[in-house]
């Protein structure tokens, strides 16, 4: 696979994919120290989406067998970081949604 022969669609859905990765760690991480409330929750968004890279980045040394195709921790360590993902994106649009509405009520005179 080599990426000089992406579409430019393929491009997009790799750039689509990871502006929301780096949104979702940056975001997650900072809530985490920053929240007043629930800064509990935004720690464990943040902790899904580390531990989660950390599995599938280091996948291929915690499997013993070197059988062809993916290693099951592989697919273990993506699915948790695809979890922390949607978890921490879905919080944040709550949030947005939130604001957005509180704005909406003020009166403009």
């Amino acid at each position: 696979m080599n990426p000089n022969n992406w579409s430019p669609i393929e491009l997009f859905a790799v750039g689509t994919c990871l502006c929301l990765l780096l949104f979702s760690v940056a975001f997650s991480t900072w809530q985490a120290f920053r929240s007043k409330t629930k800064s509990w929750l935004w720690r464990f968004y943040s902790t899904l989406m580390w531990v989660g890279m950390l599995i599938a980045l280091y996948s291929d040394k915690l499997t013993s067998s070197r059988a062809p195709g993916m290693p099951p921790e592989f697919a273990l360590g993506a699915w948790i970081l695809i979890a922390g993902i949607f978890a921490a994106i879905a919080h944040s649009a709550l949030i947005l949604v939130r604001r957005v509405r509180q704005r909406q009520t003020l009166q403009i005179g």
